[in-house]
């Protein structure tokens, strides 16, 4: 709130007092001088591009994260401005660079065996742990089991990917 003295001679539209005049701000010019922040939109993910390196930060909603250069920066200013800014950074290039260089390590590839084929494999050797430590067998018969099922079912594309031994099977009861 501005409170002045106005003491003016009278014109066509000011009235002529000598009280004190108390300027309000409205809510539309508070509103007017606000900045709008960005925040990170989930439908950025959608976006092929985007979705390859693009992250939201989960303890900052106007940040998102690079996975590629494994940073965090900044989208309050104009989101989807700020990310296409971050992609012509010599670093993000440098590294964009190097992953398509370099054959990928993800354990898909590793294994050579797609997402879905790699859940299933998931799921089986979860099962068996599980199965093993309800039944309170050993992590040796444990292994054991393993090399039955892959003998009996030799065809199975899952069966000849499992790889849940007594040492596999400690860690991840561990965890």
């Amino acid at each position: 709130m501005e409170v002045s003295n106005v003491s003016s001679s009278s014109s066509s539209n000011t009235y002529v007092s000598n009280t004190k005049v108390a300027k309000v701000s409205s809510p539309l010019t508070s509103r007017a001088n606000k900045r709008y922040q960005s925040r990170f939109k989930k439908e950025w993910l959608s976006n092929s591009y985007f979705s390859t390196f693009l992250r939201e930060c989960k303890t900052d909603i106007t940040k998102a994260v690079c996975i590629t250069c494994n940073v965090q920066f900044s989208i309050q200013n104009s989101g989807v401005g700020d990310i296409n800014h971050h992609i012509q950074t010599k670093k993000h290039q440098d590294r964009t660079k190097s992953i398509e260089a370099t054959p990928s390590n993800r354990i898909d590839t590793a294994f050579n065996i797609t997402t879905t084929e790699l859940n299933k494999l998931c799921a089986v050797e979860g099962a068996l742990v599980f199965h093993t430590v309800k039944h309170s067998h050993s992590y040796i018969s444990h292994g054991c089991t393993i090399d039955m099922i892959k003998k009996c079912f030799p065809d199975l594309s899952t069966v000849k990917n499992i790889t849940c031994d007594r040492t596999k099977v400690g860690i991840m009861l561990m965890k």
